[in-house]
């Protein structure tokens, strides 16, 4: 009898499905928060996948949460029901996001949008598009700012720097592991703005 009693028990909840939650009913329009609440994400069951029973939504940024990774627009949308509310910030771009030097800071820009990295590091803060910044063709390797040429090789950056008559003036900086070197071996930790550059070499 007792032994009876051993056998049913371990059949019995495997049975059943023990430890195996059904998968949540789908509802046409949900809201989730990640922690602290500040943001809110919301998904239409057409615009999402599951990935280990978990929602994830395909086509958005991703951003670092407790849990799960989510996914949402890095801009608020007023079409319901994919509603989301303003934020200002994404943890990771697309490995095809391009990037561009203005005036000594780094943007990166991926379809249509801009970003600045946070100064910890830790995140990009969306940006309004720098109005005189002109996107190149992919095929260029020269990006223009005002009266700034850079031209870039992702090691070496070739800076004209126009001074008080007019001049261009040529800046070679290279990049190394931590900063960059300019040419007469000076060091800068970030990219140097073009004020710096311009009181070294064009003044």
């Amino acid at each position: 009898m007792r032994l009876t009693r051993i056998i049913t028990a371990l059949i019995i909840p495997t049975a059943i499905g023990v430890g195996f939650a059904p998968a949540p009913a789908e509802a046409s329009f949900s809201i989730s928060y990640s922690s602290g609440g500040d943001w809110a994400y919301y998904g239409h069951k057409h615009r999402r996948r599951y990935a280990d029973k978990r929602p994830r939504y395909s086509g958005y940024y991703r951003n670092k949460g407790y849990g799960f990774p989510r996914y949402a627009r890095p801009y608020a949308y007023r079409n319901y029901p994919y509603y989301s509310t303003s934020y200002r910030r994404v943890y990771d771009l697309p490995r095809t996001a391009k990037f561009v030097w203005i005036d000594g800071y780094k943007y990166y820009t991926y379809g249509g949008n801009y970003y600045r990295r946070s100064d910890c590091g830790t995140y990009y803060i969306v940006v309004d598009n720098p109005h005189t910044y002109r996107e190149p063709p992919q095929d260029e390797i020269t990006h223009y700012y005002e009266d700034t040429v850079y031209e870039s090789n992702q090691k070496e950056f070739v800076v004209h720097v126009r001074g008080k008559d007019g001049k261009l003036v040529t800046v070679r900086l290279t990049k190394e592991d931590d900063g960059y070197v300019g040419p007469q071996g000076e060091f800068y930790p970030e990219f140097p703005k073009v004020a710096q550059l311009r009181e070294m070499y064009a003044d």
